[in-house]
């Protein structure tokens, strides 16, 4: 863009919209077991402007924490990969996707966390199909909210394409309330 250029809000709709990425430590890292606040993230992505993008785990609640008692394989090497876990750099903890990984960290599901491990010494293992695959659970409240969210911006035009106006909001918990509309032509929707 030249310096007297602004984005216009065709480009804006063009962009990525996104809440983890690779660069990033996870959203629940500093509070692994909220899974709510990633259900209201959900909320804004898929309601903003922008093509929302989904980063591997976010719809399993993956929190990016080793977990206390979940290393295994040696004390030597439970040492060396505890050290890592604490460092905090989350591109050393990129977790598997499957449940036959050795590298699971935890989630804000219950049902997911409860499979967390590390196992340093351990080949990986064949996974079940994906759809049988534990750790991919469809049946809890992270994942649901995420689809029926992709569901409503799909089947929703001004959630999609429509401009973006900021409105006046007063309420919530500690005043920590947002409104914004949604706008095309004839139609619009408060969020």
């Amino acid at each position: 863009l030249a310096a007297n250029q602004t984005l216009g809000q065709a480009n804006l709709n063009s962009l990525w919209t996104l809440l983890e990425c690779h660069d990033w430590p996870r959203m629940l890292t500093t509070m692994p077991h909220r899974p709510e606040v990633l259900i209201a993230g959900f909320g804004w992505l898929f309601t903003s402007p922008g093509i929302p993008i989904i980063y591997y785990g976010l719809e399993q609640g993956f929190n990016g924490n080793c977990g206390a008692g979940t290393i295994f394989g040696g004390a030597l090497v439970a040492a060396e990969v505890a050290e890592l876990c604490e460092e905090g750099d989350d591109a050393k903890k990129r977790q598997d996707m499957f449940v036959g990984g050795p590298w699971l960290l935890g989630s804000a599901v219950p049902e997911i966390n409860k499979l967390a491990r590390i196992d340093a010494a351990a080949i990986p293992a064949l996974s079940p199909p994906w759809r049988e695959d534990p750790f991919l659970r469809t049946d809890h409240q992270v994942y649901r909210t995420a689809r029926l969210a992709a569901a409503l911006r799909k089947s929703c035009a001004p959630l999609r394409s429509g401009s973006l106006v900021w409105r006046s909001a007063e309420g919530g918990a500690n005043g920590n309330l947002l409104a914004y509309s949604r706008i095309l032509p004839r139609f619009e929707v408060l969020v």
